[in-house]
C-alpha cells in the first residue's frame, strides 16, 4: 500500500559501512498505470525496506521486487534500505514517480477559413502554445493533433478549415508592370466580373485609358 509507504516505519542500525546499498532500478518519470513494480539488487543475506517497512523479507536472493499501488494523482517518493539478520541497515537509495492520469487540453487557436493554402495551425497544449505548418486543398480540409504527455496519456482533436481560392479573373491585370488586357473585339466594350474596359484610342501596342 503506498499510503502506508509514505509513512515513518520502525527504523534499523543504520550502518553504511556494514550494509551495502541496495540496487532500484529505474523508474520513469511520470505514469497512468495503477501499479508499479520496484525491484532492482541486493547483498545476499538481507531484506528490503520500502520507507521504514518491509517489504521483501530476508532471504538469500541478490535481486529483489515489490508492487506498489496508486490511489491519487501526485509525485511518489521511495526510499530504499537493505538489512541484515542483525538489524544492521544500509544508506537509503531514493526514487521517485509521478502518477498522472489527466491527458492533454488541447485548443485549437487558428481560424477556421483561409483564402491561402499555406495555413499556420495554432494551438495551447495545457496553456503553452504551439503551431504548425499545414498545406491547405480547395474546399473543406480537416486537421488532426494528437498530443501525448509524458504520463502517456493522449488527447486527439480534429480543426476544420475551409479554403476558398480567391477570384483572380479581371477585364484587365497588371503583370510584371505593364497592363495587361484581355479583348474579344478591339471594338466593343469587355465586360468581366462587374468591370468593364471601354476603348477610347487605338495606337499600335496600346490601347487608351480604361
Amino acid at each position: 500500500n503506498v499510503d502506508d509507504l509514505d509513512a515513518p516505519g520502525r527504523a534499523g542500525r543504520v550502518n553504511p559501512a556494514g550494509v551495502e546499498k541496495p540496487g532500484v532500478d529505474a523508474l520513469p518519470s511520470h505514469t497512468n498505470l495503477l501499479k508499479l513494480t520496484l525491484k532492482g539488487t541486493k547483498p545476499a543475506g538481507t531484506s528490503i525496506w520500502v520507507n521504514g517497512f518491509e517489504a521483501v523479507s530476508l532471504n538469500s536472493s541478490t535481486t529483489w521486487s515489490y508492487e506498489v499501488n496508486f490511489f491519487e494523482e501526485r509525485t511518489y517518493s521511495f526510499a530504499v534500505t537493505a538489512r541484515n539478520q542483525k538489524a544492521e541497515e544500509s544508506g537509503p537509495v531514493t526514487a521517485e514517480v509521478t502518477y498522472d492520469i489527466t491527458p492533454p487540453s488541447v485548443k485549437v487557436t487558428s481560424s477556421g477559413t483561409s483564402n491561402t493554402a499555406k495555413y499556420l495551425l495554432t494551438y495551447t497544449i495545457d496553456s503553452v502554445a504551439k503551431e504548425r505548418q499545414e498545406t491547405l486543398i480547395e474546399g473543406e480540409n480537416t486537421l488532426t493533433i494528437t498530443e501525448k504527455d509524458a504520463a502517456g496519456n493522449q488527447t486527439t482533436v480534429t480543426h476544420k478549415v475551409t479554403y476558398t481560392v480567391p477570384d483572380t479573373s479581371r477585364p484587365f491585370q497588371e503583370s510584371q508592370g505593364l497592363v495587361v488586357i484581355e479583348a474579344e473585339h478591339y471594338y466593343d466594350n469587355i465586360t468581366r466580373n462587374g468591370k468593364t474596359w471601354e476603348i477610347k484610342n487605338s495606337v499600335a501596342g496600346y490601347s487608351g485609358e480604361g
